[in-house]
């Protein structure tokens, strides 16, 4: 993937095609569920974040072909801003999750968090 983007960013017509391929079927694929979830925001990450640069008309285009109407005007498609590490940080934050519920329970002493476990 590494070198279809490379060659997509010196302006390569084969890379752009195949990414423009790909952009019609996730347009297509995300048609589908914004027409069952109507939701507001659709956030691309990892692959289909890096390649959003690239098929953003022909992912644009096919939404407004496929999607309803009333929800493709609610609809807006954007990159991930966390990058390549949101899965990382999004396990960072389940992991911390029972801490930020309930700051208090972990400044009881030790025996008694093993014994309510």
């Amino acid at each position: 993937m590494e070198a279809v983007l490379r060659e997509a960013e010196a302006g390569s017509p084969a890379a752009l095609g195949a990414l423009e391929h790909v952009g019609r079927w996730l347009g297509f694929g995300l048609a589908g569920l914004v027409n069952v979830f109507n939701p507001r925001l659709v956030v691309l990450g990892g692959l289909f974040g890096r390649i959003h640069p690239f098929v953003t008309k022909t992912l644009e285009d096919e939404l407004g072909r496929l999607a309803l109407p009333a929800s493709r005007k609610l609809v807006r498609v954007v990159p991930a801003t966390l990058g390549v590490d949101a899965p990382l940080l999004g396990a960072a934050e389940l992991a911390f999750e029972p801490l930020l519920a309930d700051p208090a329970i972990w400044l009881r002493p030790r025996d008694v968090l093993a014994a309510s476990a």
